[in-house]
């Protein structure tokens, strides 16, 4: 959650250590977590623009296409910041 990325962030603060954060689709596929639901799309789309505006000391915010598809990937890459907010 947001405590997470608070520490991702503090820690990026006080190292520029990474290069960058990648935000993966929770699967619940054959694991012991396949009675949770998947996250959806629109889910998806507020975890990238949560993490755009959050993580600001992070260099790169990138779309893992495998997970998540070419279509979402490229959307949320290339999409305005208030248009995902509001999803």
């Amino acid at each position: 959650g947001i405590a997470l990325l608070g520490q991702l962030r503090q820690l990026q603060g006080k190292t520029g250590g990474f290069q960058t954060f990648i935000p993966l689709k929770f699967r619940n596929q054959d694991n012991q977590m396949s009675h949770v639901p998947e996250s959806t799309v629109v889910e998806d789309m507020r975890n990238y623009a949560i993490s755009r505006l959050y993580l600001d000391n992070f260099d790169h915010i990138k779309a893992y296409w495998p997970m998540i598809g070419r279509n979402v990937d490229q959307m949320l890459l290339s999409a305005p910041l208030a248009w995902l907010v509001r999803c």
